[in-house]
């Protein structure tokens, strides 16, 4: 009886899904304003990580960023719903590649190698699986965790399986990765999210020491595969372009890539600080070892 309840939900949305994206954006700014002014969703939560994170920044100008967070979040959820039925010309159109990125996912490729990608939630991270998987021979396989509510579970598995998108959860991540799969894989970690205290690595990040996985890291180093950093960036409203850069593993360690990591990400939030994920709680937890990388 569940799984016929979930496919009717699924089918409601995948039928709503289909009106064209302006009407979708129209609902977004809606969507905006009941985020914001009614429902105050974590208004708080992105409130004080606004302020920890840009202290030197006047009351304003963090209001104003708060609401251009707001609107992105209604944007990134309606640009979710549509990918259960974008077509194949529509994701490529929206969410295309810096010359950069081609250059070394098409070098990659050609070497037969399978890649590790990191990313950080920014942009449509969304779109950018389907992309890529369009773009490029890959055998794309994002990692995720599955969510509490079954049935957000199953809609989200089928969205992340369009187009030849293998997504694999959290705890079959080191099978998948030490294993030689015929067809060259590319396997994408959002790499920012917040672990327990007791399993992650603290590092410098917006001021304080803040906590990240670093198992992908880890099992990048054990499996050989080359490590990417690619980062979706907004160039207008349903528009985006992945940037991507490779990350030198042969003589770094797990500390040194992910102070790395966390470098770049930081720096590109800042380029567009109203693209991450500020609703989340990311400073929940507090240090309980040396920072990754540290030297005492």
């Amino acid at each position: 009886m569940r799984k016929m309840l979930h496919r009717f939900g699924y089918t409601v949305l995948y039928g709503l899904s289909l009106l064209p994206l302006p009407v979708w954006y129209g609902l977004a700014d809606i969507l905006f304003i009941l985020l914001y002014y009614v429902v105050r969703y974590r208004r708080n939560v992105v409130a004080q990580n606004l302020m920890q994170c840009f202290p030197e920044w006047s009351v304003r100008k963090r209001r104003n960023l708060e609401k251009k967070y707001y609107r992105h979040l209604a944007d990134l959820i309606v640009e979710s719903l549509k990918a259960l039925s974008h077509s194949r010309r529509q994701v490529v159109l929206r969410c295309g590649f810096s010359e950069c990125a081609v250059e070394l996912f098409s070098r990659l490729q050609e070497e037969g190698r399978h890649c590790i990608v990191l990313m950080g939630h920014l942009g449509n991270w969304e779109w950018a699986c389907h992309s890529m998987s369009l773009q490029f021979r890959f055998l794309l396989q994002p990692v995720y965790q599955p969510i509490q509510s079954p049935f957000f579970d199953f809609v989200f598995l089928r969205l992340r399986s369009r187009f030849g998108v293998v997504p694999i959860s959290t705890d079959r991540v080191a099978r998948q990765l030490l294993q030689m799969p015929d067809r060259l894989t590319c396997t994408v970690l959002i790499a920012d999210q917040s672990p327990q205290p007791q399993q992650a690595k603290w590092v410098p990040f917006f001021h304080r020491l803040t906590a990240f996985h670093s198992s992908g890291l880890r099992l990048a180093l054990r499996s050989g595969h080359p490590l990417v950093y690619a980062v979706v960036r907004r160039i207008k409203r349903g528009r985006y372009l992945i940037d991507a850069q490779r990350l030198d593993a042969s003589a770094a360690d797990e500390a040194k890539l992910l102070v790395r990591f966390t470098s770049l990400l930081e720096s590109d939030i800042r380029k567009d600080p109203s693209q991450w994920l500020w609703s989340h709680r990311r400073w929940k937890h507090q240090p309980v070892q040396e920072p990754a990388g540290s030297t005492h």
